[in-house]
């Protein structure tokens, strides 16, 4: 993921048990290392924060990216918290906690967490196995793929609530949005 003015990319290293940050200016690289395997990383508007989920800590790493500090939050009763994403004011983080893989049991959970406080405010039921997540750009929605129930959630942000399904393709992965413009 690339830093809100373009000069940072973030890499989760699931086999280096950290982050890498990449100099897009100067195409240096620095690691900070993590208590776990990191499998995506979210920036988050507004703040001096990225997010890194741990796959095999259960936990969410918060990275200040002006500072290197590093501080966890537990998702309680996850199983494997692979995708996250802010919303565009920055206050929270989605992470879905997919299970499935790494012989793990699979979950149905999506996870919401205060960025100030570092603190999970709700836990959501989605569609089996929760894996992609993006929240629109005027954070009143958050579309979550699951890969197991072949459809995606659609989560009300106000009630964290899912308040529909929509059926897509075998296994869905990644999301998106474009706005139009």
């Amino acid at each position: 993921r690339l830093s809100e003015d373009d000069t940072q990319a973030f890499i989760a290293l699931i086999g280096g048990k950290g982050v890498e940050v990449l100099n897009t200016n100067s195409n240096t690289l620095r690691t900070i290392s993590l208590s776990g395997s990191a499998v995506q990383t979210a920036v988050i508007p507004n703040t001096p924060f990225i997010a890194a989920s741990v796959y095999d800590t259960k936990e969410v790493a918060f990275i200040n990216t002006a500072t290197s500090e590093i501080s966890y939050v537990q998702l309680p009763g996850a199983e494997v918290a692979i995708q996250s994403y802010a919303t565009p004011d920055g206050r929270y983080l989605y992470v879905a906690d997919q299970g499935f893989y790494f012989e793990k049991p699979t979950s149905d959970y999506v996870y919401k967490i205060d960025v100030q406080t570092k603190q999970v405010v709700s836990t959501i039921r989605a569609g089996v196995a929760p894996h992609g997540v993006v929240v629109s750009s005027d954070g009143k929605r958050a579309y979550i793929t699951n890969l197991l129930s072949d459809d995606v959630s659609v989560i009300d942000t106000a009630t964290d609530k899912e308040i529909t399904k929509i059926k897509v393709g075998k296994m869905p992965n990644g999301i998106s949005l474009w706005p139009l413009s």
